[in-house]
């Protein structure tokens, strides 16, 4: 009990310390966030009704704890684009979300875990570093990249996938499953490389305990 009130506390000091940092930060770029709500040809009267609504015209100390406050609550604030609540934005999005990280890693562990196994018994093989050098060239590109490759090959070409959209579970496991292939594969496509270099090393190290030579003898 007492390790994890010490590691909870822990986060709550790391979270608070990150959020004051990231609200400094945020309050030290230029510009004025009144002229991005209201516009370049606002009224000086509409921008100071603007500072005064968002609490604009209080130091950074006020507003912060009072942001700090509505976090508390529960309250995230509204959307400066679309004045929707952020809440309800992130829970209407959070299942494809969910279901985004799901597929990735699951298809990043298809790929990670016959690699890592391949490297490590054919170690220093031919096999291992071309799997190695694959690895490496992919981690090295961004997703965003490997993403566009992605539709450019299996949604423009061959038009096998779509490129954008997406469609929910209740319309179908197949449908759905099409949807989001592209982007989880640009996730897995990075995300798998870490994973096959754990294996790989763990592998090795297990590979060279006693009990392995006492198998083999």
């Amino acid at each position: 009990m007492a390790l994890v009130t010490r590691k909870m506390t822990r986060l709550l000091v790391v979270a608070l310390t990150v959020s004051a940092i990231t609200f400094a930060l945020l309050n030290a770029l230029p510009g004025d966030l009144a002229y991005v709500v209201a516009g370049e040809e606002a009224s000086a009267e509409d921008l100071q009704a603007i500072r005064r609504e968002l609490g604009l015209d209080s130091s950074v100390g006020e507003r912060y704890f009072r942001w700090l406050g509505r976090i508390v609550k529960g309250d995230l604030g509204n959307s400066y684009i679309n004045y929707e609540p952020v809440a309800d934005a992130i829970l209407n999005r959070l299942p494809v979300t969910v279901e985004l990280i799901v597929v990735s890693q699951i298809l990043a562990l298809l790929l990670a875990l016959p690699a890592g196994i391949a490297c490590a018994h054919a170690n220093r093989s031919l096999l291992d570093r071309g799997i190695t050098t694959t690895a490496f060239a992919t981690l090295s590109t961004p997703s965003f990249i490997m993403a566009l490759l992605l539709i450019f090959c299996f949604a423009l070409k061959l038009d096998w996938l779509p490129a954008t959209g997406f469609v929910p579970l209740s319309e179908g496991l197949g449908s759905n499953l099409k949807s989001i292939l592209l982007p989880a594969v640009s996730i897995a496509l990075v995300e798998w490389v870490p994973l096959m270099r754990v294996l790989r090393a763990d592998m090795l190290q297990t590979l060279k305990e006693d009990f392995i030579l006492m198998a083999r003898a």
